[in-house]
């Protein structure tokens, strides 16, 4: 609420107070300094009356409210605690304390002042809000929900109390409760985009994402540059893989969050549709302000495979190791994809490096096997072979890795044939 509204309101308060029996003062002089803005004047002023007459606790409270529009605001506090101290049956000044505390995070303080207030008048709306504020803080929602039933009693037609309602039933954990008053508020305020918002993700939470995303579409038609609509929108799409998710991130994108994971969240949508060329366009933007995510490098990893661009796909995978460090099973299953790579481009002594890591990460006697293979078949070194084709029979062995017996009568069977012709000498 804009200071100057809110300082009209409290004046307008000061002089209805006659009607609970609560008098203050009246200095129109000050009053209108205070009307005009002229804060500086006001607490001189009060600082001559103070002279003359220290325990005049209306002329405190109007410094407190000049005090509160400059800095620093700690001053009006004080002096609204003298004008308290000086008249502790005036609710507001008490009013004025008690809030104070509770956005001091004081509520220790605030809390049994608010609580008299209340209790000196139920249905006064400011006093509620914050008693509620500090119930729903400390998890006491049945107290709250009561605060808030006396109001719904007096008007079920209230949006406001209605939304309340809802968010400490959600808070309570009764979802479905708390879906039925945001419903009524819908009805009665249905572009509310406040509303829509927790609605559709309570919605999401009792499994209902269709109807979340019917009201979050609704949303954006209603005010279409608001991008937390296309956030939470996008989110369940990307959750469920539809890929209309590419085009809620690439309207915040537009829209000005230019985030890592909204980048990446593009890039992904371009990848499932095969477009590599977009994909990468994005997710190089998206590693750029984020170098330590190795999903946007292995995502760029892959795209570049895709289209065959074996440098490109050998230097991510390369960028993933550096990123992963001790993450040792992810680390493992990258070394053994850029060995792969290497061997599609025949760079069989760089692939034989990564796939005996991934070996040292993660123990599979397959990685062995691959090895034995290419110093078998690629790079004519039967010696190398027959010693990685023994480690790959005995580490199955071992580990209990279930290849098949067809696939291991191979393996020894081309063991015995090197070893048969390392003993003829050949």
């Amino acid at each position: 609420m804009n200071k100057k509204f809110f300082l009209l309101i409290l004046l307008l308060c000061a002089f209805l107070c006659s009607a609970t029996g609560q008098k203050i003062q009246d200095n129109p002089e000050i009053d209108m300094m205070l009307i005009r803005g002229d804060y500086e004047r006001v607490i001189d002023t009060c600082d001559l009356v103070l002279q003359n007459d220290s325990l005049n606790a209306p002329i405190w409270y109007k410094k407190g409210l000049a005090y509160q529009n400059i800095l620093p605001d700690d001053k009006s506090f004080d002096c609204f605690l003298k004008a308290s101290e000086i008249d502790p049956d005036n609710n507001l000044y008490r009013y004025m304390v008690a809030k104070d505390y509770y956005g001091r995070g004081q509520n220790m303080k605030a809390r049994p002042l608010l609580t008299e207030l209340c209790a000196s008048d139920s249905m006064n709306w400011r006093y509620a809000f914050y008693l509620t504020g500090m119930y729903l803080k400390d998890g006491k929602y049945d107290d709250a929900i009561n605060v808030y039933k006396r109001f719904y009693d007096r008007d079920s037609t209230n949006y406001i109390i209605l939304d309340k309602l809802g968010y400490a039933f959600f808070k309570k954990g009764e979802y479905l409760t708390a879906i039925d008053f945001y419903n009524r508020s819908m009805a009665i305020r249905e572009n509310n985009i406040s509303t829509i918002k927790n609605l559709s993700y309570l919605y999401q939470t009792v499994n209902r994402p269709d109807t979340a995303i019917i009201l979050l579409t609704r949303g954006i038609e209603l005010d279409p540059y608001d991008i937390d609509l296309y956030i939470r929108r996008g989110s369940i799409y990307f959750s469920r893989g539809n890929s209309r998710a590419r085009a809620d991130y690439l309207k915040i994108l537009s829209l000005g969050d230019s985030s890592a994971l909204y980048l990446k969240r593009a890039g992904i949508g371009f990848y499932s549709k095969n477009e590599y060329l977009m994909a990468i366009r994005y997710l190089n933007i998206a590693s750029e302000k984020d170098t330590t995510d190795y999903e946007t490098l292995e995502l760029l990893a892959k795209s570049y495979h895709e289209l065959n661009d074996l440098k490109k796909t050998e230097y991510y995978y390369n960028k993933i190791i550096d990123v992963l460090g001790p993450a040792v099973i992810q680390l493992s299953a990258t070394h053994s994809t850029l060995g792969n790579v290497y061997i599609e481009d025949k760079n069989y002594n760089e692939a034989i490096a990564n796939l005996l890591k991934s070996d040292h990460y993660y123990k599979n006697p397959g990685m062995i096997w691959i090895v034995g293979y290419l110093y078998d078949e690629k790079l004519n070194n039967p010696s190398k072979a027959i010693y990685y084709y023994r480690q790959c029979l005995t580490d199955n062995r071992n580990s209990g890795y279930p290849y098949s017996e067809d696939e291991l009568k191979n393996v020894r069977d081309r063991l015995e044939y090197l070893e048969k012709q390392q003993k003829a000498g050949k």
